[in-house]
């Protein structure tokens, strides 16, 4: 998807998690569905030793490009989490 038409569904860059728009719609029920079970399983999971969580990326992001770095980035964030700091989602707002 180009970077416009991204922007342009996306105007306030918070993802199409919270902000669905005509055109992406399936699209947005799934990553919904995708937050919604790793805010809704966190806590349980978590007694069990299980980190559940999601990265959403509210941007565009090219290969081998900075942004893919910094998505990286947020993916080692999670997975290197203290049990204690644990979350069930990050934003990489882009």
């Amino acid at each position: 998807m180009s970077e416009r038409r991204f922007r342009d569904n996306c105007p306030d860059r918070r993802g199409f998690v919270a902000r669905a728009k005509f055109g992406v719609h399936l699209l947005s029920i799934g990553k919904a569905g995708i937050r919604a079970m790793a805010l809704g399983t966190l806590r349980v999971s978590k007694r069990k030793g299980i980190h559940i969580a999601t990265v959403t990326v509210s941007a565009a992001v090219a290969p081998d490009s900075e942004a893919a770095e910094a998505v990286a980035e947020h993916f080692w964030q999670l997975h290197s989490q203290p049990i204690d700091k644990w979350t069930a989602e990050v934003t990489y707002p882009g």
